[in-house]
């Protein structure tokens, strides 16, 4: 019966932990099936500006031009603490990486799956690397504590 007992603890605890950290989320979807991701918070607001999405914040100001997206959705679901804590967003679009919000002097670096570095920067605050300059693969892009895998196809 305690074990029951300690189950039904650990399970609760469990969903209380899990549902506070559901957060409300614009998924930007692009033509080439990529997806960036806006969390809501209390003074976004997004509005369509010239020719293209806007997200504006006073932490963030996001921008997605509407040649380049098939779509968008509403959903809340559960975020990273590497989102949570970093506070960047990364965009994979079908030419550019993109990495915004980064602290003054952050390096990043980009390896391929071999784990030989195919780019370096040192940036303040915004990083951009041209995917036409990478092979067709799959990447690993490291900055700060974070790491993330990129996929690079190429179309032709």
């Amino acid at each position: 019966m305690k074990k029951v007992c300690l189950l039904g603890i650990c399970l609760c605890l469990n969903f209380m932990l899990y549902s506070e950290t559901l957060k409300k989320v614009i998924d930007v979807e692009y033509k080439d099936n990529t997806i960036a991701s806006v969390v809501l918070s209390p003074d976004l607001t997004m509005k369509f500006v010239d020719n293209a999405l806007v997200f504006e914040s006073a932490d963030s100001n996001e921008s997605f031009a509407l040649a380049d997206i098939s779509g968008f959705r509403y959903t809340k679901r559960a975020i990273s603490s590497v989102d949570e804590v970093t506070g960047e967003s990364f965009i994979v679009t079908a030419d550019e990486l993109q990495i915004a919000g980064l602290p003054e002097g952050t390096v990043v670096r980009v390896y391929d799956l071999k784990g030989v570095m195919v780019a370096e920067s040192r940036v303040d605050g915004l990083y951009r690397l041209e995917l036409a300059q990478l092979p067709h693969g799959v990447y690993v892009v490291n900055y700060r504590d974070v790491s993330r895998k990129i996929m690079v196809n190429k179309r032709g």
